[in-house]
Order: structure tokens, then sequence, then C-alpha cells
């Protein structure tokens, strides 16, 4: 007798298994439209990271990123009387109208919270100017104990190594909870609100300037302060961010300086990277050469010593603005160039003349996420009346990560609210609240409107 013939398996298991592997598809679709057609590039890029077993395949289902050399949309036509900016002579050429009798006031006065026109401040008389040839040859290392900053936390990583340079034990964590109350998601922290932090929750002063140069960076370092500043970054397999790095000390026979960077784990040169004066520059420019010095409170008087007419908000702007304007005469289509003028004359409350820089900016390409990190476009162009250009950079934010800076809706708040649109201004104020309770101008701006 042979063996019994096997009988087929029933239908129903035929049919189970086909059911499963269709809803599977199925499930399969559903992940690959929700996350192509409704998650923006930030919310892709967070999910990637928040769910990292996930990451393969939701990098399967990207859809082309934008080009690394994406940029902020260009100037609306007729925004500036139709007229293109490269006049004889060019503006660049020109020496800007930046003295306090000349500035024109603002059609829309800024809450006190938001980046007003700086006011002239008169220098003590015993302020020096700021050491130079006079400086060690080489400063090793600052002692600090070196973060390797968590997801979008490069702010508060490296608030917390500064600190530790005078004691403070706490981790990142806790400087994010104040720093980026919205979470994770939170894109940046601005120097003023390290500076803030730093002031109100610890014993320790800090102070912030626009316009520094590689001179006063030694300086500050020689004489034991730790610095952070803010650069432009494009690590490998990512396009340009910005980020903030720790100054740890510098080689000057090598011109080289040594910095802590919270991109790196501790095991990476104990997380220290050496740059060339020249590459710190570059991409420090991205910044506008913007530093935070930290400092005891018995040691201020070196701090503006050094800092000597840098002391003055305004003057620093001025400063900023000079280099700008020498840097274009140099090289005209430099776009951050363009931008920091435009910045620096903005916080000198000349607005008409800083959308033209700001124009010209965009037309020589700025990386589509500085609207994250600076804002001053958006002051100025409210500040003249240019709603459309400032709807676009809103939008334009909007589309790729800016839903979490909460910046992005108390500007366009501001907007709705000059329009006349009060409803729509509300929304986008309590908004940017949700995005950060702390923010101070949003609540203000909200409390004027419902007051």
């Amino acid at each position: 007798m042979g063996p019994e013939p096997i009988s087929p398996p029933p239908r129903w298991l035929w049919y189970g298994c086909l059911s499963t592997a269709l809803l599977a598809l199925l499930s399969l679709l559903a992940v690959f439209l929700f996350y192509t057609q409704v998650l923006t590039p930030g919310q892709r890029e967070s999910a990637k990271n928040r769910i990292p077993f996930l990451a393969p395949l939701l990098e399967n289902f990207d859809p082309p990123l934008p080009p690394p050399d994406l940029r902020l949309p260009t100037p609306l036509p007729g925004g500036t009387s139709g007229q293109m900016l490269l006049t004889s002579p060019p503006l660049f050429l020109r020496t800007p109208t930046v003295t306090a009798s000349s500035i024109p006031p603002s059609p829309s006065p800024l809450p006190p919270t938001a980046t007003a026109t700086i006011a002239p401040t008169a220098l003590p008389a015993t302020m020096t100017p700021q050491p130079g040839s006079d400086l060690p040859e080489r400063v090793d290392i600052l002692a600090m104990n070196h973060q390797r900053q968590t997801w979008n936390n490069c702010g508060p990583a490296n608030t917390t190594m500064a600190l530790s340079y005078f004691g403070w034990r706490e981790d990142q964590s806790v400087a994010a909870a104040v720093l980026k109350p919205g979470g994770q998601e939170d894109k940046n922290v601005s120097p003023s609100e390290i500076v803030d932090y730093i002031e109100k929750e610890t014993g320790v002063r800090a102070l912030y300037r626009v316009g520094g140069d590689i001179a006063l960076l030694r300086a500050l370092v020689a004489a034991r302060f730790p610095v952070i500043i803010e650069t432009g970054y494009s690590p490998e397999g990512y396009d340009w961010i910005g980020h903030y790095r720790t100054l740890a000390g510098y080689h000057h026979n090598t011109r080289q300086f040594l910095l802590y960077d919270s991109y790196l784990g501790p095991d990476e040169s104990n997380g220290i990277i050496s740059q060339s004066y020249e590459e710190l520059d570059e991409h420090w420019r991205h910044f506008n050469r913007v530093y935070i010095v930290v400092y005891e409170p018995a040691r201020e008087e070196r701090v503006h010593a050094i800092l000597g007419e840098r002391l003055s908000e305004r003057r620093s702007a001025e400063l900023a603005l000079e280099t700008a304007l020498a840097e274009l005469r140099a090289q005209p289509t430099l776009g951050f160039a363009w931008f920091n003028a435009g910045a620096a004359l903005t916080l000198l409350g000349d607005y008409d003349e800083a959308v033209s820089y700001f124009d010209e900016s965009r037309r020589h390409g700025i990386p589509w996420r500085m609207t994250w990190y600076r804002f001053t476009p958006y002051e100025a162009y409210h500040a003249v009346g240019r709603f459309a250009d400032l709807s676009a950079l809103l939008a334009s934010s909007l589309n790729a990560g800016g839903e979490y800076v909460e910046e992005t809706y108390y500007w366009r708040g501001r907007m709705r609210e000059t329009e006349g649109n009060r409803s729509d201004a509300r929304y986008n104020y309590r908004t940017a609240l949700i995005r950060n309770p702390n923010y101070e101008a949003a609540r203000r701006a909200l409390e004027s409107l419902d007051a």
C-alpha cells in the first residue's frame, strides 16, 4: 500500500493568508501615503529619529529631499518699487544711513520683548580696546564636561558644557526643560534665550553680541571665559543646519581653535575638534559672528574691558554692518554678507535699507533652514509693510519644519494683527505659546490683543 495522498490546505487557510498579505500591503500603502503626502519634511525627519527601528523602512519611503542648495524664496516682483537693487552706485558700496537722527521710526512698533531698535549706549570712560598682540600664543583646553547632544539639542548641550566650567553638574536635559519646553521638535534656541536661562537659573552671568572677530575670541579664551558661538554646519549625509559650539582653546602658531562639539561622542577626541581660524570664521559668518560669553559676576569688569566698544549693542551692530559691507565690496555675490547687513540694519532700526539687503541675500542664495534660526527678515518686512514677502517666507518655513519654531507663528500673528484679522492673530499667538510657553513676546502680544 502506498503513502496516503496529501490533502490540499483548506480554502479558508488560503483566504486567510491572502487576506493577511493584502492587509499588510494596504497598511504599507497607508504608511507610505501618510509619510510622503501628509508629513512635512521636518516631521518626516523627526519620525526617523524618534522611531529608530523604523528608520530603514521610512528611508525607503522618503520622497526626493530638497536639494542641499535649496534657498529661501526670492523676492516678489515690485517688492522694492519695481527697481533692481544693483543700481549705480550699488547698495553695498554706499554707506547706509544709520545715525540716530536719520533712522525712521517703525510703522508698527515692536513689543518690548521683540528685537526692537537698539538705543545708543554711552560707553564708560574707562573702557579700553580689546587685547591683541599681547595674547599668549597657546591656550590649551578649558576643562568642561563634554555633552553629546540629544536630538535637536545643541543649544542646551553647549549651555551645559559652558556652565560645567563653573562647577555646574546637571546634564543637558535640565537646560532643555527650560530652553525647549515644547519638546525635542523645537528647532532652535536663540542666543538671547541661552543668556536669559544662564542669568535666571544659575549664579553665573552671560551676554551675547553680534559682530565678533577672531582676535576677540582669542582674547576671551585667553582670559579663561567659555564662549559659545553659533555657526553653519553641514554634517556628513545632511545639508546645512545651524549649530552651537563652545570654544576650548587655541594654538596661534598653527592658527587653530579647539572647540567642544556636541555633535560628537565623548569617545571621539573627547568631543573636541580643531578648526582653522579661516574655516571657523567662514562658518561663523553664517550667523553674523554671534558669540555668548559666560562668566562669574566677580569678573564682569574683565569681560567689559575685553569687549571694549563692543559692550554697546548698538556699536556691535554697527561693526557687524561694517564687516558685511567690506565683504560685499570684495565679493558682491556673498549671500550671507547681504543677509548679515540686513540683520545689522534691522538691529539699528533702518528697516527700509534692511529689506533691500534681505532682498539681495535671497537672490544670491540663503539656505532654506535659515528662518529656523534668524528672524530679522520677518521684523524688517513687517515694519515696511511688505506682507506678501513676509507671507512667502513664513510659508516656506512652515512647509519645511518651521511649524516647530515659535517665532514663525509669532510673526504671522503680527502680520495678521496689522492686517486687522484679530482672530487669526490670536490663533497664531496661542500656537506660538503652545510651541514655547516661555515665549514672552507672544504672551504680551496676546494679552495686548485681548485687552
